[in-house]
Order: C-alpha cells, then sequence, then structure tokens
C-alpha cells in the first residue's frame, strides 16, 4: 500500500495498485526474479484459521498460509511490470505486452471494461482483452476508467493542470477543464470523481467532483471507500479516530468502530455487488514482528460490521503486494510474499480460508498493481 498517497496505487494498489495483474509458443514460465530459481521448494500451503478473532489484539501476524487454490481459476492476471505482462493462472504462463515504451517503468495498471489502463512514464495506454498490444490514448500524470465504461479520465499535471475524458481510441469525450495542481484521481464513482486535494497546506483530503465541472460537490478529511451512495471516511484524527459512514442519497451517517488500532487505512475496494468495502491497513513498521504488516478487513455495507480477511494480519512487504475483485465476486491477493515467494490468492464471501497458489509473476517495476479477467477461452 502507498502510505505517503493513503491510496489506492495510481491507476493502483494499489491491495492499491493498483492494483497486479489486472490479464501460447512466446509465453513465458520460469520464475519472475533469477534467484528464484535457486530458492528451495517450500512447503506447500498450510491451512488457515477458520473464524475472524474476537478482537484485533488476539490475532498474531503470520505468513502467507491457506489451502491449496485447486482446479480451475479461468483467470488471467495483468501484471504492472517493466514491460507488462499476461498471466494464465491456471496454465503458469505469461505473454509480454507490447506497443509500450521500452525502458519505462510503468506507474500502475487499473480497469475499465473490457480490458485494462495501462500508465508508463506520464503516457497512457488501453489494452483490450483478446489483444496483447496496448494503445495511446494520451499523456497525463493520472488516468482513470469512465464510470461507463467506454473512456478513460486523464489529470494533465504541469504549468497548467487538465482535466479531461476521452474514448478508449484516444478521441476527446468532454473539453478540458482547469484544475488545482494539487489534485490526484482514484476512480470514478456514481457519486462523482474521486480526488484526493491539498487546498490548505496541511495536508490532503478526500474530494468528490462533478465530472461536469471538475468542481468538488463533498469534501472530507479522508476518504477510504466508495460504495454506491455509502462514502466511508475519516476524521481529523486521521489514523487513530473511528470513521463514518455517509449515505449521499439520503444524508444518513453513521459511526463505524476501527477495526484495529494498529496500521495506516487506504481506500478501499467496493466488491462487485458494493455490499462489501475491503480495506487495508497497512503498517510499515511492525514492532511486534519488526517487520511490515498488511491487515484487511471487510466492511457489510448494510451491517456495518467488520470481518477480518482470513489469513490476517500477514506479515509481507507492503509494496509487493496487491489486492483486488473479479467480476463474479472474489478477491485476489497477488505479489511476492515473505517466506513463501510469488503467489496468488483468493477468497470467496463465506469461506473461512485463503486459497493459494504459487505463480511466477513478472518483476515489479514501480508497481505492485495488477487487473484480473476471464482467460481465453474460458
Amino acid at each position: 500500500m502507498d502510505l505517503a498517497r493513503r491510496a489506492r496505487r495510481p491507476a493502483g494498489r494499489r491491495l492499491a495498485v493498483a492494483m497486479a495483474a489486472l490479464l501460447a509458443a512466446a509465453a513465458c514460465t520460469g520464475p519472475g526474479r533469477d534467484e528464484a530459481r535457486d530458492r528451495p521448494p517450500a512447503p506447500p500451503p498450510t491451512v488457515t484459521a477458520a473464524a475472524a478473532p474476537r478482537s484485533p489484539a488476539d490475532a498474531e501476524p503470520r505468513y502467507l498460509e491457506g489451502r491449496p487454490l485447486a482446479g480451475p481459476t479461468g483467470l488471467a492476471l495483468l501484471v504492472a511490470g517493466d514491460p507488462p505482462r499476461v498471466v494464465d493462472v491456471d496454465r503458469g504462463t505469461s505473454r509480454r505486452v507490447e506497443g509500450l515504451p521500452a525502458g519505462r517503468e510503468p506507474v500502475g495498471v487499473s480497469p475499465v471494461r473490457g480490458g485494462a489502463i495501462v500508465t508508463a512514464d506520464q503516457e497512457l495506454f488501453v489494452l483490450r482483452r483478446g489483444t496483447w498490444r496496448a494503445r495511446p490514448v494520451g499523456r497525463a500524470s493520472y488516468g482513470v476508467a469512465s464510470l461507463d465504461g467506454q473512456g478513460v479520465w486523464l489529470l494533465e499535471q504541469g504549468s497548467r493542470c487538465t482535466l479531461r475524458e476521452v474514448a478508449l481510441d484516444g478521441r476527446g469525450r468532454r473539453p478540458p477543464r482547469r484544475l488545482p495542481c494539487s489534485t490526484g484521481l482514484s476512480a470514478e464513482t456514481r457519486l462523482g470523481l474521486l480526488a484526493w486535494t491539498a487546498p490548505t497546506g496541511d495536508g490532503d483530503e478526500g474530494a468528490l467532483l462533478d465530472p461536469r465541472t471538475g468542481r468538488a460537490t463533498a469534501r472530507y478529511p479522508e476518504i477510504h471507500g466508495v460504495a454506491g451512495d455509502l462514502v466511508l471516511w475519516g476524521g481529523h484524527e486521521r489514523d487513530a479516530g473511528p470513521f463514518t459512514l455517509t449515505d449521499r442519497r439520503t444524508g444518513a451517517s453513521h459511526p463505524v468502530a476501527r477495526p484495529t488500532p494498529y496500521g495506516v487505512a487506504g481506500i478501499g475496494l467496493a466488491s462487485p455487488d458494493g455490499r462489501l468495502l475491503a480495506v487495508e491497513f497497512g503498517d510499515p513498521s511492525w514492532s511486534r514482528v519488526h517487520g511490515q504488516v498488511s491487515d484487511i478487513w471487510l466492511l457489510d455495507t448494510r451491517t456495518r460490521r467488520w470481518r477480518r480477511l482470513p489469513g490476517m494480519p500477514l506479515i509481507t512487504a507492503l509494496k509487493f503486494m496487491d489486492m483486488a475483485w473479479t467480476g463474479d465476486g472474489r478477491l485476489l491477493l497477488a505479489g511476492n510474499f515473505d517466506r513463501f515467494g510469488e503467489a496468488l490468492a483468493s477468497w470467496r464471501p463465506g469461506q473461512d480460508h485463503l486459497a493459494v497458489r504459487r505463480l511466477a509473476l513478472p518483476d515489479p517495476a514501480g508497481s505492485d498493481g495488477f487487473v484480473p479477467w476471464p482467460a481465453a477461452g474460458s
């Protein structure tokens, strides 16, 4: 998780991302790193604990564990790298994405309907499913998918900062409009463009922007997720206080207790049905284990209750792991996990365990983000 940004990784996570593999003679089957070939075989995944603890203090951080991810997954992952590669999870093969400038580290990958957005050194590209060549759509510091899936929002930062929307072929959809250069984009939601701004110089704050004008329709000290009409946000206590869940349609607000006293909360990822919001609490220096810890919690937006993802808290380098939801409602973790190696972990709502499979991934290059989508033939 990008702790400095407190957000999903640029188009991240950020697991960010953004947010990863976000999706055969030329395929690659070897490990992502040379040293991985010399790594001694590790034991198979062990079964994770079945139930979330009663309190955060009851849970001790552990290394990745779970039941083996058996059978076909039907998944491919577009994994950020230099260059990005599309990894077939079931075949264990990968193929390079063409059409990107050589030697420029991708900043991130993020989903768009029928494909993914790739950000590489201030340039944005779109990769469609079933193709291997990314097509340029414009230059920008940030790029996020349009809500209707037919375009990309580009935030160009320089001496003048502008926001514009283009179609997936790069043609303009909306004229550019000026924005403060302290603005960053995270996603377009039903409530508007989710962004962060620094209006006072005292740190960032979350905002929802009207896509037509670029003006803020709502501001919060920190936004930790949007699901439908609901906004999960934190107060001025930043990483110490409780959250609030506000319904922008009705105006109702409800307090939501922070599920753990540890870690910095990122921007949560809403499940496809909007019922669950997965929020990662990342601690870059957990004193009890003398290392980094990721602790992912799931907020039920109807009951306003938290459940800890099985297998958490997880001891692993935060910048080498990301998470993403699949279209059919699976939550995926992918990356290089401490003492385990490169792997994919999968969880379905209702399960009491992670399902884990070792998976060779490309070397990370500026981002650990990924985009999942159906594999060819699935």
